[in-house]
């Protein structure tokens, strides 16, 4: 009994804190998932899972954080496990971090497990080209440092958890275009 007391004398503020609309104002940092997100560009396709953490800096616009993304992706005819990150500011425009529009700029930063397979092929300049499709063109892995920058809306579900879905390009060797459709975040 007295561990169920104890429980339930640690879970009451916890929960009450993350749905009392007056802490609203006090909100410093957010954590998101991106989940589910879609990205498509050319030749690569992607079905990610990718966590977040922005920290509000001076200004109730402005925030700090970066995202991580996990992916299994399928670059032409080779499938590969992607690690990126996108870090750089979020600018929060309309006056209530849970209910704001929001633009994200960054670097980003993208690596692969494998590299892409292809055909060893006879180029007609006389070249050799291991990575050629069958119609003899050659593409890169999309690795490398870039840029990235999105744009979204918060919506205010409950207390201080939110919908936050977002629309971008994401340039790391090839450009990229991302929708994060099924994303959310808490704010703490």
């Amino acid at each position: 009994m007295r561990t169920k007391n104890s429980i339930a004398l640690f879970l009451a503020p916890l929960i009450l804190a993350i749905f009392s609309p007056s802490a609203h104002a006090q909100s410093k940092h957010e954590v998101y998932l991106n989940s589910g997100t879609i990205a498509r560009s050319s030749g690569d396709s992607a079905l990610t899972f990718s966590p977040g953490y922005g920290m509000t800096l001076f200004f109730p616009w402005l925030q700090a954080g970066a995202n991580v993304t996990v992916a299994s992706s399928k670059f032409y005819d080779t499938g590969t496990f992607n690690f990126s990150v996108l870090a750089g500011p979020t600018f929060n425009i309309g006056g209530q971090i849970e209910n704001d529009y929001f633009l994200s700029p960054g670097i980003a930063f993208k690596t692969g497990s494998a590299s892409v397979a292809g055909t060893a092929r006879q180029l007609p300049t006389g070249g050799v080209s291991s990575t050629a499709d069958a119609n003899g063109n050659t593409y890169t892995n999309p690795n490398g440092v870039g840029f990235g920058f999105l744009i979204g809306k918060r919506f205010l579900i409950a207390g201080k958890i939110c919908y936050r879905p977002s629309v971008g390009v994401v340039s790391t060797g090839t450009l990229g275009f991302v929708i994060n459709a099924l994303a959310g975040s808490v704010h703490f």
